[in-house]
């Protein structure tokens, strides 16, 4: 069940909704300061991607999940004592998830590419991003709902006009 948890984890990072850090109020400035330049501060790939995945609320997004999942958990299985999920929640280790998202990312980006995600959310629009980002994936999870609902809806009328017909 731990790699089932992880797997939706990891899946979570991958889509939009990896990015679910929770919302946090700023006081809005007079003028936006310009994004700062990706810089080579000596660190490593794997630093400023760990960076990158702190900064974007990717990491506390997985945590976000992994708690919402284990609560669909709860609730799919009464019967499993709730301390039981709560040592799972214990017993995860989101460094060591973090540690299986590196070579993801960098099998797909550049150092420098990585640096420039770094600056971009270190500028206040990727600020004001990764703040609203879960807003935008609660907002976009309602919506895709709704429309997979009427494509289910739309699909069984198709099942059923085909049965129909072979009768």
């Amino acid at each position: 069940m731990r790699k089932t948890i992880l797997m939706l984890v990891v899946l979570s990072l991958i889509l939009p909704s990896a990015a679910f850090a929770k919302k946090k109020k700023k006081k809005k400035k007079a003028v936006e300061e310009p994004a700062p330049a990706a810089v080579d501060d000596g660190a490593t790939m794997e630093e400023d991607i760990l960076r990158f995945l702190q900064l974007s609320g990717g990491l506390e997004g997985a945590d976000v999940m992994l708690t919402t999942m284990v609560d669909s958990f709860r609730q799919m299985h009464p019967d499993v004592a709730p301390e039981l999920w709560d040592q799972f929640l214990a017993e995860v280790d989101l460094e060591e998830f973090s540690m299986l998202i590196v070579p993801i990312y960098s099998r797909h980006f550049t150092h420098d590419e990585i640096r420039d995600a770094i600056a971009f959310y270190e500028s206040p629009t990727g600020k004001k991003f990764a703040e609203l980002a879960p807003t935008l994936t609660t907002e976009g999870m309602e919506v895709g709902r709704a429309w997979g609902m009427e494509l289910a809806e739309r699909a069984m009328e198709v099942v059923r006009q085909e049965a129909e017909g072979a009768e």
